[in-house]
């Protein structure tokens, strides 16, 4: 079976989405890249590594962005889902906001 691929606008549109709703932290692309599961459904992994920060990350934000980043995919006609992986310093301090996005 052929390996798939992110193509280059697929992969701009994910790094726009990214960083317009990096909620004012510091988010560093890791790794992205394509595959196929176990059952032979394609999809797209993406990694994030937040920049230790005092200030909490918001639960619903990091939520909101997978949303963002899968409407931005389907702009280049692409319906693979993006798998997120979030990765925090031990430190990070966690949250929810009190209000809606």
């Amino acid at each position: 079976m052929k390996q798939p691929k992110v193509d280059a606008k697929t992969r701009k549109l994910i790094e726009q989405a990214v960083a317009a709703h990096s909620d004012g932290h510091d988010i560093k692309i890791t790794h992205l890249f394509a595959e196929v599961d176990h059952e032979g459904v394609e999809g797209i992994t993406l990694g994030l590594r937040y920049a230790l920060s005092k200030r909490p990350v918001d639960v619903r934000k990091s939520l909101a962005m997978l949303t963002a980043i899968n409407d931005s995919v389907s702009l280049n006609d692409d319906s693979r889902f993006v798998f997120i992986q979030h990765f925090f310093d031990d430190k990070q301090p966690i949250g929810a906001s009190t209000h809606a996005p």
